[in-house]
């Protein structure tokens, strides 16, 4: 492979981005923040996929002044090089999302010029390593801005601007922003699931949360118990065994295999384009289906956990009670039997809950949830889909009491949370990019409409010239430089 193929793909792109310029004039009226501080139209809070496809799709409509915030540092926001144990990605390698549909852009134009054809050509899914160095690659080359190693730990909302409270190796500070969107993955509306009988009946060091900073070295030559039945789980499982476990035993309450994946069947235009304009019996009756399923984990997954020897899958087992007994984990489940370990890994999924995230600890009283919004028939409840919030149109919270907090419309979601409301969007790649546009088509309306007058204003009293010719035109004998000018040209 040339050594130049990647600053031959990054002059296509620039080239790419050049022609489709149209329309490029900054068009966004500037807002003036307290005491003359600079006003940001957006500011966007995590630099994963999600947040970069974003700020990438805000940028394409003349909207740039926009900063985005990530805790991490670069390389490691979102899951893929932190608490995301598969080689590769879920999803197949030809799903696009942050390109916006702009070739050059694409993970797979990426990855043909910095790995090859024959690579690209050979894999079926990217792996997931790759796919974190594609999202730094195309930050880079969408100039998108991007504030690493900072935390925006609150927001404080106002009238017309609102103060995001962020902290960063120099300390806290206060940037200001007419628009704020929450971007914080799977877990960012909510909390990793420990059971009670876990956290009730054990020291906090003899388990783990899949989600965890795991040392797994550490783990060498330990029997461990992992309850869970999705991906995650055999991730764990198998990272386990693959640094040294002597044995690895998971748990889940199924009584057989999960084989079906439901979120497949999602994956057209016409359920990801139009899903959220349903009325809420559907789209609540369409993710009451869908989500208590979860996602079984994908064949290589399953394979890589189940070739070890010392792996054993106990079905329809869940765990009832435990304790310590000489130091050991001592597990009594469903099916009567007792087991014993070293030490639990506890991959049983989400919770979404708006009350345990502090940066909209301000705010979460306010917002509504589908609770508030929809009583679902009595054979269709479900209490912890009722829990997510109901968002707009556009991903904007929703007030739980009309008139008691008019700032939620500046403000989104566009995490794992907004599932029942949008679909698939806030932390999966197949719906990503028709929700960033969808969000950023909300945000560019509203700071349009916001400052119509001022627009009305410019136009009328526009006064570019499109001719540099004398005005009013005299044809004839006076201009005789015009008059043969109109003769040509009849």
């Amino acid at each position: 492979m040339p050594k130049d193929a990647l600053a031959k793909l990054e002059s296509r792109v620039r080239a790419d981005l050049y022609m489709i310029r149209f329309p490029d004039r900054q068009w966004v009226i500037p807002t003036e923040g307290p005491e003359d501080q600079h006003v940001y139209d957006v500011v966007i809070v995590g630099a994963g996929h999600c947040g970069l496809t974003l700020a990438f799709a805000l940028q394409r409509r003349g909207i740039t002044n926009i900063q985005v915030f990530d805790a991490e540092e670069p390389g490691r926001q979102g899951p893929w090089t932190t608490y995301g144990r598969m080689l590769t990605l879920r999803s197949p390698k030809h799903f696009n999302g942050p390109d916006l549909d702009i070739p050059s852009l694409t993970c797979e134009a990426w990855y043909r010029a910095r790995y090859g054809d024959e690579s690209w050509d050979t894999i079926e899914k990217i792996p997931k390593e790759h796919w974190q160095e594609y999202l730094l690659w195309f930050q880079r080359v969408t100039s998108i801005p991007v504030s690493y190693r900072t935390r925006v730990t609150s927001v404080l909302p106002a009238q017309r601007t609102h103060e995001v409270e962020v902290e960063s190796a120099s300390g806290p500070d206060r940037v200001y922003a007419r628009k704020i969107v929450f971007a914080t993955g799977a877990d960012g509306s909510g909390h990793w699931n420990v059971p009670a009988t876990v956290r009730d009946s054990l020291p906090a060091e003899r388990y783990n949360q899949a989600a965890d900073d795991i040392d797994f070295s550490a783990l060498a030559g330990r029997r461990i118990g992992i309850l869970g039945g999705g991906a995650s789980a055999y991730d764990n499982a198998a990272t386990a065994l693959e640094q040294g476990a002597a044995s690895v035993d998971l748990f889940f309450r199924r009584p057989e295999l999960h084989r079906v994946n439901p979120h497949k069947w999602t994956e057209f235009s016409g359920f990801l384009d139009h899903f959220r304009d349903l009325p809420d019996e559907w789209r609540w009756r369409f993710m009451r289906h869908i989500l208590p399923l979860n996602e079984p984990p994908p064949p290589e997954t399953f394979k890589r956990a189940t070739r070890h020897p010392n792996f054993s899958l106990h079905l329809g087992s869940t765990w009832e009670s435990m304790r310590l007994v000489d130091n050991k984990i001592e597990i009594h489940t469903s099916r009567d039997a007792k087991h014993y370990f070293d030490h639990l890994i506890i991959a049983v999924g989400l919770a979404q809950d708006l009350r345990v995230r502090p940066e909209i600890r301000n705010l979460q009283p306010y917002i509504a949830r589908w609770a508030d919004k929809y009583t679902p028939p009595a054979g269709e409840r479900h209490e912890g889909m009722s829990q997510f919030p109901y968002l707009g149109p556009n991903f904007e919270y929703v007030e739980r009491a009309p008139g008691a907090a008019p700032y939620l419309s500046d403000i989104y979601n566009f995490t794992a949370a907004a599932t029942v409301s949008h679909g698939p969007s806030g932390a999966s790649i197949n719906g990503m990019k028709q929700a960033a546009h969808r969000i950023a088509d909300g945000i560019s309306r509203d700071l349009f409409i916001s400052s119509i007058a001022q627009h009305y204003e410019d136009l009328r009293v526009f006064a570019v010239p499109e001719m540099d010719v004398p005005w009013p035109p005299m044809i004839g004998n006076d201009h005789p430089e015009l008059s043969m000018s109109a003769a040509k040209n009849t």
